[in-house]
């Protein structure tokens, strides 16, 4: 059996292992029980079905109750079908069996009679609920032709009662075995609903992740490189070119899906901030504080560091004031449980509430990049002429 048959049919195995259990304490105390009439029997019996009898009723059901933690559902399965098919075969070769062509009077029934419920509940474990009424039903009529055969002087009408108490009797076992089994499937059925739609969830928010994502990466990079090439008026910088190069090699990252792949250590992650701030905003002050040298997830790592370099960004872009220097800062701290960095301007600044919803480079680039990591968030806060700070924050759970 598979990990995932496993899985899909995890509670039908612990209730049927349960009932394998029962049934082997129930053997164990049955043929306690009938240890005598056993004993009393085996004379008037042919030998070879006195051993195929004891070994079908006793021997299969504490093998099967023996084994239930270690084996699957199907090899139990099988062990079920084969006790309930033997018990049924013992029955029918009883008449053969009988050394005299019946019991002596003064003996009670044929022992196995007063454990067909061991047969019945075999069965229920084996097959179809409408097999085993079926079963049921060729088990008691078993028992009430043999009854007379086994005691040519019985009353048919005893006879006939007595096979109708077995009906009824294994009827109860029965229903109790098929609706435990029953309960098991529809809970192995919801869960692996639940799985299912788990799974999907996660790939639909996957892929809005991704399609963020590409969103940003076209908006950070892509066209920010051409709005800068548009106003440059026809004369590519150096600052361009290095924004150009930076955009491909993320663009083939993105395809080759190695960007990132490994987590960062903390003071790794600090010194790949400072060269993103080196490369964008030259000028800017750069500080850090790494408290904890526990490594940043892959994942947080690409966020904090998108994040930030759209910030730098959009500062570069636009917090410059006219007739005025604008100074910038960045500053890092790693601890053990939190990330934070802050992206510092003192420039033109803006008034949030003015922002356009479909502006990507706060919504998707910054706030939602954060945002799809557990535990992480962006703040922006900024007035016109008062500068703009862009808090970026991780806490772990």
């Amino acid at each position: 059996m598979t990990g995932v048959a496993q899985k899909d049919e995890e509670a039908t195995v612990r209730i049927v292992r349960v009932i394998a259990y029962v049934m082997a304490v129930a053997s164990v105390v049955f043929g306690a029980l009938e240890g005598p009439d056993v004993v009393g029997q085996l004379p008037h019996l042919a030998g070879w079905w006195n051993a195929a009898s004891i070994a079908v009723i006793f021997g299969i059901p504490l093998t099967m109750g023996l084994a239930a933690r270690w084996i699957g559902l199907r090899l139990l399965r099988s062990l079920a079908a084969t006790l309930a098919i033997g018990y049924l075969v013992v029955m029918v070769l009883l008449p053969v069996a009988l050394l005299d062509g019946h019991l002596a009077v003064d003996l009670r029934a044929p022992w196995i009679f007063q454990l067909t419920v061991i047969g019945t509940s075999a069965a229920a474990i084996a097959w179809p609920h409408w097999s085993v009424w079926g079963f049921i039903l060729i088990m008691a009529g078993l028992l009430g032709v043999e009854r007379v055969i086994a005691y040519p002087g019985s009353i048919t009408e005893v006879a006939a009662q007595d096979a109708l108490q077995a009906l009824m009797f294994n009827s109860i076992f029965a229903a109790l075995t098929v609706v435990s089994i029953a309960a098991g499937r529809t809970l192995d059925g919801a869960a692996s609903a639940a799985r299912a739609e788990t799974a999907r969830a996660a790939a639909a928010v996957g892929l809005e992740q991704e399609r963020s994502r590409i969103a940003a990466l076209v908006h950070d990079g892509v066209l920010a490189t051409l709005l800068a090439a548009a106003r440059s008026e026809g004369v590519l910088g150096s600052a361009l070119a290095r924004q150009a190069s930076a955009t491909l090699a993320q663009l083939r990252e993105h395809r080759d899906g190695s960007r990132f792949d490994e987590a960062v250590p903390a003071r790794a992650f600090a010194w790949r901030l400072q060269a993103i701030t080196t490369e964008i905003a030259p000028s800017a002050e750069f500080s850090y504080r790494v408290d904890s040298e526990a490594p940043i997830p892959a994942a947080l790592t690409r966020a904090f560091a998108d994040s930030t370099a759209e910030a730098l960004r959009n500062s570069v872009r636009h917090a410059i004031q006219p007739g005025r220097p604008t100074n910038r800062a960045v500053h890092v701290e790693v601890a053990a449980d939190q990330v934070r960095v802050a992206v510092l301007d003192d420039g033109a600044g803006f008034d949030p509430a003015s922002i356009a919803p479909t502006r990507l480079g706060l919504k998707v680039s910054i706030v939602a990049r954060m945002a799809s990591q557990p535990g992480g968030r962006a703040t922006i806060r900024s007035e016109p002429s008062r500068g703009t700070a862009v808090l970026l924050e991780w806490r772990s759970a």
